[in-house]
């Protein structure tokens, strides 16, 4: 019962109170050990059992072999064997196939073939298990070789060869193999129609998802919770969010689902064990309920997803880490502080704000929703285990302009022996580009490759660019982009052509505008970019003819929008915008700031208005910029000393930036603007980042 219940500890104590301990009670608590993963446990006791000279039977014997195989020991694994032969055990196809089982899980696909080239008697499970053997060593034709051997293929044999060929990355014959094994009247179960939907969801191909999608259908399956489960993570993945919405809603809230170990939210790994048996049972599962969230907050949907995780609450579906993991990302994406707070709230009274997954991912959150000070009291609050809590607390601290704090948590987490990952590199030198730390950033991005094997990425290129470029030392970045030892793509020039739109270098912005544009790129903000160049020098026949070619080029522009968060609601504005239900209260209220921004000093930077148009049209336009319009709203709505926070998907204008500085001193109040690039904090008339940005 104890180990039914996996409270080993309680059958451990019971077994350890058994005056006279038989096969039956050794073997129980071996296997308890081995299913819950502690090999090492399992093989210890089968050692006090062999020296106390109780003879295990073949269960005993089946059961340690798998606990050989969960740690790959193979000298272990051939010391059992020895001993099988030895004692004379009688040898039946259980035990075979279990032997096959554990060499091929310990690296020795010979061993393997030998055990099973001496069966006298091969069931499904002896074909079954050495072909999962050759693929899980990677002897992909040899596999398909026995496969052609088997003289009765039932639908776990065709299970295994598409399971194999999807772990050896063959997707293409992986999904090929669906055809034949239909045509060969092999009626293709739950798992069949998971491992081949997983595999669409790895290659990211939409169409013949759809058409497994219709087969899902006709064979009555699409009610199925797993098939469903591995429908909605494909559609997110494959950019189908809407289709994916339609298999949530006509999933049954309680399904028969298929034990399969499936770990939740990663519905494609279900192929990881192709023999693996399984069996019916009826339980409330919140697999798809996550899919369907993680796949509206990668798809920039955060409000759809904080919604359908709201209807989960209500609806009483039990809830994982995974969901509120999903859920943190969604605020983070639009920064939406309040409901992120919420739900912090909601996993310290489940008990899951220690987890890994969701302590990450509050550190995010906090740290892209403005808050970096409470990014920092969930930080210190939680066990420093793994790379993936401290690059979120690094990038965070990057992203807020304190690139020396950043720097020095690289440096405690290199102490921790904690290893960096490329994401933590991304974050340090990114930190290192904001702060003008130029010397650290060319250590940390040699250090790399020569200390940790890792072959440096776009990201990491494109940082050292702008690190060098945003310090001034544009000839030296120009020269690091052309010596560069991959092709630099349009994000790489993208950098180069920013820093010298800093540092009004027309030059090289030319050369690097030359390259960028042959690359044929579709970033509107490359073209953007280029134009505001020209038009900041005044060269407005270049800026049209870069904006023709963007129409030439069917490039879109995405208009600047800023956005604030009153009361949970969102409210978004556009330059010049009038669509708000307070839009006149907003423009009042923009007037008296002027007006006050003016007697304290304030002169509108006109080269920032970047229109062909008088001098008075260029400060009408400037004025009415959307950061200006959030924060003007931000101040009739809320109450005076509340920090107004505000996001934009663009970087913030040099104008916008030295106003907000004006409009902090003068209302007395924090404000947080978080760009495409970064955070600014102001206060009292001054700005985190110190205008290096």
């Amino acid at each position: 019962m104890y180990i039914k219940c996996r409270d080993l500890d309680i059958a451990r104590q019971v077994f350890d109170n058994i005056a006279e301990r038989d096969v039956i009670s050794w073997t129980s608590l071996i296997t308890g050990y081995a299913q819950n993963g502690q090999y090492e446990e399992a093989l210890k006791l089968f050692e006090q059992m062999q020296s106390q000279l109780v003879s295990p039977n073949k269960f005993t014997y089946a059961t340690i072999m798998n606990a050989c195989a969960g740690i790959a020991d193979l000298e272990r694994a051939r010391g059992i064997h020895d001993l099988i032969l030895r004692i004379g055990l009688e040898i039946d196809v259980v035990v075979e196939n279990a032997l096959i089982d554990m060499y091929s899980k310990c690296g020795s696909i010979e061993d393997a073939r030998k055990v099973f080239d001496r069966l006298r008697e091969r069931d499904s499970f002896s074909w079954n298990g050495m072909i999962a053997g050759y693929f899980q060593n990677g002897y992909v034709e040899e596999a398909q070789e026995l496969f052609c051997q088997i003289p009765r293929r039932d639908v776990v044999s065709w299970n295994a060869m598409i399971a194999g060929y999807a772990q050896n990355g063959c997707f293409d014959e992986a999904l090929g193999f669906i055809y034949p094994m239909r045509n060969a009247g092999t009626r293709l179960d739950q798992y069949s129609f998971c491992i081949a939907i997983g595999v669409c969801t790895s290659l990211g191909v939409l169409e013949p998802g759809k058409q497994i999608h219709g087969h899902v259908i006709r064979t009555g399956f699409d009610l199925n919770a797993v098939v469903g489960n591995a429908l909605v993570d494909m559609y997110t993945k494959c950019r189908g969010i809407e289709i994916a919405r339609k298999v949530f809603d006509k999933m049954s809230d309680k399904s028969k689902i298929l034990k399969i170990g499936m770990s939740s939210g990663h519905v494609q790994n279900v192929y990881s064990d192709p023999v693996r048996p399984y069996s019916d049972v009826s339980i409330a599962n919140p697999v798809s309920w996550n899919a369907m969230i993680a796949g509206y907050a990668q798809h920039g949907q955060g409000e759809e997803a904080l919604k359908l995780f709201r209807r989960m609450l209500v609806e009483g579906v039990k809830l994982d880490e995974f969901p509120y993991t999903s859920a943190l990302k969604a605020c983070a994406s639009i920064a939406v502080l309040e409901q992120g707070k919420h739900i912090h709230a909601h996993t310290m009274k489940t008990g899951y704000e220690m987890s890994a997954f969701v302590g990450s991912a509050l550190v995010d959150m906090y740290a892209k929703c403005g808050s970096i000070a409470n990014a920092s009291k969930v930080f210190d609050k939680l066990p420093k285990t793994n790379v993936v809590l401290w690059t979120a607390m690094i990038t965070g601290c990057a992203q807020h302009g304190l690139g020396k704090k950043a720097v020095d948590l690289f440096e405690q987490m290199l102490q921790a022996n904690i290893k960096p990952n490329e994401i933590s590199f991304v974050g340090v030198m990114f930190a290192c580009s904001h702060a003008g730390l130029v010397d650290e950033g060319r250590r940390y991005f040699s250090s790399m490759s020569r200390d940790y094997g890792i072959t440096p990425g776009t990201e990491h290129y494109v940082c050292m660019v702008d690190l060098l470029g945003r310090s001034g030392r544009l000839d030296e970045a120009e020269d690091f982009v052309n010596k560069m030892q991959v092709k630099p793509n349009g994000a790489v020039w993208g950098a180069l052509l920013g820093a010298c739109r800093i540092h009004g270098n027309i030059e090289i912005a030319k050369r690097a505008a030359e390259r960028l544009l042959d690359l044929k790129t579709q970033d509107a903000g490359k073209y953007v970019l280029l134009s505001n160049i020209y038009s900041a020098a005044g060269r407005w026949d270049d800026a049209a003819n870069v904006r023709n070619l963007m129409e030439d080029r069917a490039v879109k522009k995405h208009p600047g929008c800023s956005w604030i968060e009153v009361k949970h609601k969102m409210h978004s504005f556009f330059v010049g915008d009038r669509s708000h239900p307070q839009t006149e209260e907003i423009y009042i209220a923009l007037e008296e700031l002027a007006g006050q921004m003016r007697q304290a000093g304030y002169i509108p930077d006109t080269n920032f208005a970047l229109h062909d148009v008088e001098e008075e049209q260029k400060e009408l336009l400037l004025s009415h910029h959307s950061e200006k319009l959030a924060i003007a709203f931000g101040l009739i709505s809320t109450s005076p000393g509340t920090t107004i926070r505000i996001g934009k998907n663009l970087r913030v204008c040099g104008d916008c930036h030295v106003a907000i500085k004006f409009i902090s001193k003068i209302v007395d109040r924090g404000i947080v603007v978080r760009d495409a690039h970064r955070f600014h904090h102001f206060q009292d008339g001054k700005c985190s980042c110190g205008d290096y940005w």
